[in-house]
């Protein structure tokens, strides 16, 4: 997200971007006046390098990862690994309570789609933790 005048807007709502020959993240500001709350941006993101820049252009150059950067992007996606699953677990909760709610279906088909709710919430499960093991990975590399 980049402090535009009055607002914040993505990154790819105000540019466009490339990669050059030279391998450079290129960010084409629509208008030339956004420039610099873009550069601003990248620069407080980090990770990035600016090379030079024209009145409509900026190069940037992607810096090595650190083992602080490589620790922090870790524990960030051990943070939304949570929140998945906090949010998994809330919607599961709200389908069971449903369920239970329903007068229409006897106690055999409550708890039959009870379990069906539980199976289809492990296997989401499953795949955010696969997700977040598989991004820890390539962090690691």
């Amino acid at each position: 997200m980049v402090n535009c005048p009055g607002e914040r807007r993505p990154l790819k709502a105000i540019s466009n971007l490339r990669v050059s020959a030279n391998h450079e993240l290129v960010i084409h500001a629509f208008e030339p006046k956004l420039l610099p709350p873009i550069i601003n941006a990248l620069n407080q993101l980090g990770g990035y390098k600016l090379e030079r820049s024209t009145s409509d252009e900026a190069y940037f150059s992607l810096l090595l990862m650190t083992r602080e950067t490589k620790d922090k992007f870790i524990r960030e996606v051990k943070v939304i690994g949570v929140e998945a699953k906090v949010a998994l677990n809330l919607v599961r909760q709200e389908i069971r309570d449903l369920v239970k709610k329903n007068k229409e279906f006897s106690q055999d088909q409550k708890r039959n789609y009870e379990n069906q709710i539980d199976k289809i919430t492990k296997i989401y499960q499953d795949k955010i933790n696969a997700a977040e093991e598989k991004k820890i990975q390539e962090l690691n590399l």
